[in-house]
């Protein structure tokens, strides 16, 4: 039976996986910014300060993440409608084939 899906496995996953990793940089660099830029906080408000404005930040880069995840979306319907149009192809291509086989059959 031939193959009529796109044969790639869902991504969503790896996607939440890079975002997961995107907030994890995101608040390493914002602490390390403000260790740098601010050595005199305490470490417990410099932790806050960092989690706050790394939720800021992700909170505007988010809309980013989330249209690439419908970008992809896209991507796989597009590949999905391109492989029934192919599918359709075939079977006319294949039934076309079959008149012709036929015809020749009927001259001999």
């Amino acid at each position: 039976m031939r193959r009529v899906n796109f044969d790639f496995s869902n991504t969503c996953p790896q996607i939440d996986a890079e975002i997961r990793k995107a907030q994890s940089e995101i608040g390493g660099f914002v602490d390390e910014i403000l260790s740098n830029a601010c050595p005199l906080l305490s470490d417990k408000h410099r932790q806050q300060l960092a989690e706050d404005y790394s939720l800021r930040l992700y909170q505007e880069l988010e809309s980013i993440f989330e249209d690439t995840r419908r970008t992809n979306e896209k991507m796989r319907d597009a590949a999905e409608e391109q492989i029934a149009d192919l599918k359709s192809e075939i079977e006319s291509l294949e039934a076309e084939l079959e008149y012709f086989k036929n015809g020749v059959e009927h001259e001999r």
